[in-house]
This record gives structure tokens, sequence and C-alpha cells, in this order.
């Protein structure tokens, strides 16, 4: 489901159909119902708090970066 959420001018205005192939066309036939229930920006919980969030990202990519 990952693959196909979020891209909008897919799924609600018939975009770029020349690169979709059968299980592309397959899954936009699904339906928004099932798009909608995976949705990313969901604003049902609380907003996370940025100053408790960030030394865990920073260490991330302060490690993601050290590796290249």
């Amino acid at each position: 489901m990952l693959r196909y959420h979020s891209f909008y001018p897919w799924h609600k205005e018939g975009a770029y159909t020349e690169l979709t192939n059968d299980t592309d066309r397959a899954m936009l036939q699904v339906g928004p119902g099932v798009q909608c229930r995976y949705d990313l920006y969901s604003k049902g919980a609380p907003r996370p708090k940025v100053d408790e969030l960030m030394p865990y990202y920073r260490d991330l990519v302060m490690n993601s970066c050290r590796s290249r």
C-alpha cells in the first residue's frame, strides 16, 4: 500500500497511466476507502513534541551520514 500512498495525481487525477502495469491498475481499483485507511497524514493523534524527538532523529541522521 505504501507504494501507492499519497500519489494523488495518479489515483485522483488519472495522471502517469503510461507508467503503470497490470498490478498498478488493479490497485487503483481498490478505491479511496482503503487508501484513506492508510493515510499517513491523519490528524487524530496529538502532535508530537519536536524537542523530545529531535535527539533520536539527529542521532539517526548522523549515524547514516557517517557510514557513507
